[in-house]
């Protein structure tokens, strides 16, 4: 039985319909991901299927008792709750239990009789999966990269990206019949990806996930579902599936088309002469004929043109004029960590929001070169914590042509070494706060 049916479901906000007699079931276990450009409607669609929202035409039915954990772009939690409390609060039950048999314990330390209270709860805890409640959680925790040294921190300490990763843990937790996943791995690590891969795999739950990480979809999903056109377009496989069946069927859709097109100009050209002879000759036999076979293409099932808009865009980015071949020069450059240690999410420092706390004698970053020429692209990849953001930030403040050796403490980072940008190069930067500053409202 389908955990999720939906029916010619039909959702619009005023303007056109975002989503148009879209009909579609999940089944238990199904693992989907869902793909489409922005603005066609996925986070709509998590949405109406949560009941967050409700569709505009049509019907969405959900299995009783049907239990769905939505990763909402916003984690809602208590004031001055920490990780842990957070993650506790889905076993409530069993970490009351555990509090009394600590306190069972200190009684029993003090000499009072109460070793049967203790036994018969202890059985039952014991019963109810209860001591698997940390392990759990640690599990999870540790597998999505948050260290454990912030588990006892306050939410609201945190970063953004953080807070998104302790919202996917509690989904993960929760072990839902259904799970509705907007962009999920967004602010993990490469290790944090790949547990959370394994997760998926592993898990009997149905997923739901919209993603734009292709490595992930192709290692997790067994259908693809395509939003386009306000239409849901559903393939069978993971994502390199989708991209081969989907490559052929244009590849159909454009034979088809053309070979359409060229009998349609046949038909029309063959009109035109029947036309011209019956206006010259004054025969309304040819031109009834004419109009007859000009009636087929009407009568014809189109076939439409392919729809490439989806790798329309090609940008050429160019710069002004260049002197010189280098863009950046990295030398003896040296990234560390002094005694000031950082609380998670805390402090203006930008760089700090990836880091976490960290050892005070640690070296981010020891004695690197490299140079980047013009034209070259480049991807820094790395943990969270190990000094990506932090090797950004140092570019962006102190990357110069003209005085390019620096030795500077900042916060809790001390950095040293040449930061040269070439003589005409210039800068531009797009990081994780730059996103959560655009107004959402604008076009």
């Amino acid at each position: 039985m389908p955990l999720v049916t939906a029916s010619n479901v039909t959702m619009h906000y005023g303007g056109p319909d975002l989503l148009k007699n879209v009909s579609f079931d999940i089944e238990p276990g199904h693992k989907i991901g869902l793909i489409g450009q922005n603005g066609t409607g996925k986070s709509t669609l998590l949405k109406l299927i949560i009941g967050q929202i409700e569709a505009t035409a049509g019907e969405i039915h959900r299995q009783r008792n049907l239990n769905v954990a939505y990763q909402a772009q916003e984690l809602v939690y208590d004031p001055g709750a920490t990780v842990l409390d957070e993650m506790q609060k889905l076993f409530a039950v069993d970490v009351r239990r555990q509090q009394k048999l600590h306190a069972l314990e200190e009684r029993m330390a003090n000499g009072e009789d109460v070793l049967a209270e203790y036994e018969r709860l202890q059985h039952e805890h014991e019963g109810s999966g209860g001591y698997e409640v940390e392990r759990k959680i640690e599990q999870v925790l540790t597998g999505l990269g948050l260290p454990e040294a912030s588990w006892t921190q306050p939410i609201e300490t945190f970063s953004g990206g953080e807070r998104n990763i302790i919202g996917l843990a509690r989904i993960l937790l929760q072990e839902p019949d259904l799970m509705l996943l907007d962009e999920p791995s967004n602010h993990l690590d490469m290790d944090g990806i790949e547990w959370f891969i394994q997760f998926i795999r592993n898990t009997r739950a149905g997923v739901l996930m919209v993603s734009h990480n292709r490595h992930m979809l192709d290692a997790t999903t067994t259908e693809i579902w395509e939003l386009h056109g306000r239409k849901i377009t559903r393939w069978a496989g993971n994502y390199s599936d989708f991209a081969r069946q989907k490559a052929e069927a244009l590849a159909l859709q454009e034979r088809q088309y053309k070979s359409q097109q060229r009998l349609i100009k046949r038909i029309q050209f063959q009109a035109r002469r029947l036309m011209d002879m019956a206006n010259a000759y004054d025969d309304p036999g040819q031109a009834k004929r004419a109009k007859a076979m000009l009636s087929r293409i009407d009568q014809m099932d189109k076939v439409d043109a392919p729809d490439r808009s989806e790798s329309r865009f090609h940008a050429q980015l160019t710069g002004g004029k260049r002197h010189g071949h280098m863009a950046l020069e990295i030398a003896d450059l040296t990234i560390g960590v002094s005694s000031e240690l950082r609380v998670p999410g805390s402090g203006s420092n930008a760089a700090n929001s990836e880091l976490g706390t960290q050892n005070p004698e640690r070296k981010l970053l020891e004695a690197a070169s490299l140079e980047i020429t013009f034209g070259q692209r480049v991807a820094l990849v790395g943990p969270n914590g190990s000094g990506k953001t932090t090797l950004f930030k140092a570019i962006l403040d102190h990357a110069d042509w003209e005085n390019p050796d620096i030795d500077v403490i900042e916060g809790p980072f001390h950095i040293a070494g040449r930061l040269r940008t070439g003589k005409s190069a210039k800068i531009g930067d797009y990081s994780q706060i730059h996103q959560h500053a655009l107004d959402e409202s604008s076009s």
